[in-house]
């Protein structure tokens, strides 16, 4: 979580300030909205409102969750282990879940369906990953 010039992004800093976190799963059809929240803006500007992301308060921790995610993590703050100093070495931020909200519109069958997730990640510069392709093995 350190920019291209070695400082280190808001994200990590307000983790280590507050001490608590929220981690929103995202679906494809977000993707657009969350390659926005990537964007590198100035500390004091909101990226919620950058993005016109619509804000849910949490049920435990004090961060906002995204109202539009189908599964969010409240989390607070475990371990931060750093991965070097250079620029670019990153962090990597451990943290004990102590909330989870899952939609209803998100759950078949009493489990998460994954189908109706179509979650995505972001890797690093400007890739993201897509989890539509399955394999299933019998047990």
């Amino acid at each position: 979580m350190s920019t291209d010039k070695g400082l280190e992004k808001d994200t990590l800093a307000n983790i280590r300030e507050q001490q608590e976190f929220v981690i929103n799963s995202v679906s494809y059809q977000d993707l657009a909205v969350m390659n926005q929240t990537c964007h590198q803006l100035p500390a004091d500007e909101d990226e919620f409102e950058y993005a016109s992301v619509e804000k849910q308060a949490s049920s435990i921790v004090a961060p906002p969750r995204v109202k539009q995610a189908l599964v969010s993590f409240e989390c607070r703050l475990n371990q931060i282990v750093d991965l070097g100093h250079e620029p670019m070495s990153g962090h990597l931020v451990l943290g004990d879940v102590v909330a989870i909200h899952v939609r209803d519109d998100a759950v078949t069958d009493f489990k998460i369906d994954s189908e109706k997730l179509d979650a995505i990640g972001r890797m690093a510069g400007n890739d993201y990953s897509l989890t539509r392709q399955k394999v299933q093995l019998n047990r």
